[in-house]
């Protein structure tokens, strides 16, 4: 197996990041269904139905996406770790604030260093 190199440390670096980023989600999905969805406005059925659905969405792509993001850490380098490492930067890309990050990323990913590090063909 070829050394470790950078780009799996900041890949696991951003990986951790996104895990905590989608706890975060979780935390305000328990939050809006704890409050109701009454966050002093109006009391409207309607708006209070469609708060409780946001709830229960953030609260869902919360633990779908931190258990992908906090497993790309733990994942040992595998041919198939290399492709789901793809997978998760590009979900990366969806967020102006991490595009900078996986563009980064995205470039060192594709090097035949952390090709042959997971088993790829160069």
């Amino acid at each position: 197996m070829s050394p470790t190199p950078g780009v799996v440390t900041w890949f696991r670096v951003y990986c951790g990041a996104l895990a905590l980023v989608y706890l975060g989600c979780i935390v305000g999905g328990i939050f809006v269904l704890v409050t109701g969805g009454d966050m002093g406005g109006t009391s409207d059925n309607v708006s209070r139905g469609v708060m409780l659905g946001y709830g229960a969405v953030l609260i869902v792509l919360g633990l779908v996406f931190s258990a992908a993001f906090a497993a790309g850490v733990f994942l040992p380098p595998k041919p198939w770790v290399w492709v789901y490492g793809i997978v998760l930067i590009a979900i990366g890309f969806m967020s102006a604030c991490c595009l900078p990050f996986c563009i980064a990323l995205l470039i060192f990913w594709l090097k035949p260093e952390a090709k042959a590090y997971f088993g790829r063909p160069a």
